[in-house]
């Protein structure tokens, strides 16, 4: 079976600002220890007023179009996962468009922890 489709790069995107579990316990009653050894989780990132998915998403996808070499134009599918979108409709896929003037493929996925092996299974299972 021959494969079509490959992922040419990646890219990511974190907000500045950084919330600690020290941060937490000094609003709730309760530690760092405690929240890592229940979520594994040090920190977390909080956007931005000006900060969406979809602005975040479009960011994280210029830099994997830098990764990868690659103009907006030779792209023919976009998946976007996220379980927490600007918006019920348009997906936050549709509205991280700026970047992408052309046509092309886009589909959301809204799940939670699973969206990125969704994602990666659709991915393969479409080449």
């Amino acid at each position: 079976m021959t494969i079509y489709s490959r992922i040419a790069g990646t890219g990511g995107y974190l907000p500045e600002e950084v919330r600690t579990n020290g941060d937490i316990s000094k609003l709730v009653d309760t530690s760092d220890e405690w929240i890592f050894e229940r979520t594994g989780i040090r920190e977390r990132r909080i956007a931005g007023a000006d900060e969406t998915a979809s602005s975040m998403a479009e960011v994280a996808a210029r830099c994997a179009l830098d990764a990868a070499g690659l103009q907006a134009a030779k792209i023919d599918l976009i998946i976007v996962a996220t379980c927490s979108p600007d918006t019920v409709f348009p997906s936050t896929g549709f509205r991280a468009n700026s970047l992408f003037i052309l046509f092309f493929c886009r589909f959301p996925i809204k799940c939670h922890s699973i969206g990125k092996s969704f994602r990666a299974f659709t991915f393969f299972s479409i080449s």
